[in-house]
């Protein structure tokens, strides 16, 4: 059955290309959404089969980008979305996004 999931991700999961991470998730599980950052962290919104949900969830939570650090994370089923695609939505402008310092990898 298909349905819709709000996730939100905290850490250190700004500034270290977790959105474009999220994408090629959502695209490999055959979901569409959105992927955006605000003052919380990470904002997934996911429409799709539930176990492909499930599976894009936990492949996330368990292999995070390499240099992000997830702190908690939740999700939860919200009212049906229908989205066609899968998309990157720009910051939420007037928030303050939750920078966390990151490691110089270069």
């Amino acid at each position: 059955m298909v349905r819709t999931y709000k996730v939100v991700i905290t850490g250190q999961v700004q500034g270290v290309g977790f959105r474009p991470h999220v994408y090629v998730l959502a695209k490999q599980f055959h979901l569409t959404g959105t992927v955006s950052n605000n003052e919380e962290g990470v904002i997934i919104y996911i429409t799709g089969e539930e176990n492909n949900i499930q599976s894009f969830i936990s492949e996330l939570i368990s292999h995070p980008p390499r240099v992000s650090r997830i702190n908690a994370h939740h999700a939860r089923e919200v009212p049906l979305k229908q989205f066609e695609t899968f998309e990157i939505i720009p910051s939420q402008k007037g928030s303050t996004l939750n920078l966390q310092l990151t490691p110089d990898f270069a």
